[in-house]
């Protein structure tokens, strides 16, 4: 059951990740209280973030792991989403410093 709810979670992302630039726009309308409240911290986070090491879930299009490698982090973000992985890349600074990984999704994997 968990298998299946994972799978469908990241099928679900993909999608939304899959239209050019308006995907955030699109994701944001499932997620508001979750936008609302992390932008509220992210300034904070920010400011300590030069030459820490950060893992960053839910690493997708216009995600904060971009702004966190621009102030001098080095950041491992993680997501379900391929889509949103790959979307993450394509806006990337060449000098960012960042590492993806795509959560494994098929039944039984960790």
């Amino acid at each position: 059951m968990a298998d299946e709810r994972i799978r469908r979670e990241a099928e679900f992302h993909d999608r939304i990740y899959a239209g050019a630039g308006e995907s955030r726009a699109a994701a944001v309308k499932y997620y508001p209280v979750f936008f609302e409240c992390r932008a509220a911290s992210v300034d904070k986070i920010l400011e300590g973030a030069g030459g820490s090491r950060i893992l960053e879930y839910g690493c997708g299009v216009q995600a904060d792991a971009v702004r966190l490698a621009a102030a001098g982090a080095q950041v491992v973000g993680i997501d379900i989403s391929a889509g949103a992985i790959e979307g993450t890349r394509a806006s990337l600074p060449a000098a960012a410093d960042l590492e993806f990984v795509k959560l494994a999704t098929e039944p039984g994997s960790r």
